[in-house]
């Protein structure tokens, strides 16, 4: 909880704001608490309430007793209202956000002001995610993937066997992950570094389309339906665009985070270890997806999908790149934006239930 008491001038009487962080689940509405303290009527005061560095582009402005929108994001248009009606005259200044996003997270200003005094706080909205405890489906493994009893471990092997059958991978050394979904925001691990053992240095981590061609010896590339971060070794990091995008990371990864926004086309993956995310491609989703799986060829480390806790996250600066609208003839103006970098965010997993 916070409270900044401020007041202006040689006053005998004040007031200060206090507030409490708020964790919520992606999609649902969320009230950031603030209130005047002690109560006070509010009705006739300023209630701004703004991301830092935002001043003069409010989530919400109250002022002269009505709402004003000329200066809201248009993001929080429709989405962003006093959290209590008639709350107001009791000091509560609240504030209501609809259909919450991952891109909601972070800090808000509570800021109050009345002709002689002014006061404020800093709330904390963080945002989870249903956890998906994602098994490997053997059925559409290929014959090179050895996949454990328990359907939680994955390794390359050089044993032979038939590829030719349905529903397997023919040419590329994959296997997908169940359950398959075609809505909601999910995430999962993937552990890369076993106990006593280097990290891996090869493998394929990300989504794909139910309907994707398994059997194709081609590339496997979005317009295919697949969508992955992968590591080559010394060849370092890549996402399979077409052609293939490098990424630069400054540590390889021992856990790697995966989270999909489904409806807004949003594939992000992280570094848990390091807690911070990796990039996030943006794309557009139909009909079920599933989580995509390859051990690397001639790496025979494992890779470990755990049990796990939902996320939280708690900023919103990635590093963004569309798989639909890449120019691969002008890289410069289509690669990530320049005011984000690797690693610039400070996204930390929690063990709140959501």
């Amino acid at each position: 909880r916070f409270k900044t008491p401020c007041w202006s001038g040689n006053l005998e009487s004040s007031f200060s704001v206090a507030s409490e962080n708020v964790t919520v689940r992606s999609g649902q509405s969320v009230v950031l608490p603030c209130w005047l303290s002690p109560a006070a009527d509010a009705q006739a005061m300023e209630v701004r309430w703004y991301r830092p560095e935002q001043y003069s582009r409010p989530v919400l402005l109250y002022r002269e007793q009505k709402i004003l929108t000329s200066s809201q994001p248009e993001r929080f248009r429709n989405r962003a209202a006093l959290g209590s009606p008639g709350g107001l005259k009791r000091g509560n200044v609240s504030l209501r956000i609809d259909n919450v996003t991952f891109a909601d997270a972070g800090p808000y200003e509570c800021y109050v002001s009345s002709e002689l005094l002014y006061s404020s706080a800093l709330v904390f909205l963080n945002v989870s995610a249903k956890p998906l405890q994602p098994s490997l489906n053997r059925a559409t493994a290929h014959h090179h993937v050895v996949v454990s009893e328990d359907r939680k471990y994955l390794r390359d092997s050089e044993k032979t066997g038939d590829n030719t059958e349905m529903g397997r991978f023919h040419h590329h050394t994959c296997v997908l992950g169940e359950p398959g979904f075609s809505s909601g925001c999910k995430y999962w691990e993937v552990v890369l570094k076993q106990e006593n053992i280097d990290v891996k240095a090869a493998w394929w981590v990300g989504l794909a389309s139910g309907s994707a061609d398994r059997s194709t010896e081609a590339p496997l590339t979005p317009s295919g339906g697949f969508w992955y971060l992968s590591s080559d070794g010394s060849n370092g990091y890549h996402v399979n665009l077409d052609p293939t995008f490098p990424v630069s990371l400054s540590t390889r990864p021992g856990t790697l985070g995966v989270l999909v926004e489904y409806e807004k086309g949003r594939l992000t993956f992280y570094d848990v270890g390091e807690k911070k995310p990796i990039l996030t491609l943006v794309t557009a989703f139909t009909g079920d997806v599933f989580p995509l799986f390859n051990p690397g060829t001639g790496d025979s480390g494992s890779v470990h999908i755990p049990d796990m806790i939902p996320p939280s996250v708690e900023a919103e600066e990635q590093p963004l790149l569309n798989t639909d609208t890449l120019n691969t003839e002008n890289e410069t103006e289509a690669t990530v934006p320049t005011h984000c970098s690797p690693g610039s965010s400070s996204w930390l997993p929690t063990a709140h239930q959501g």
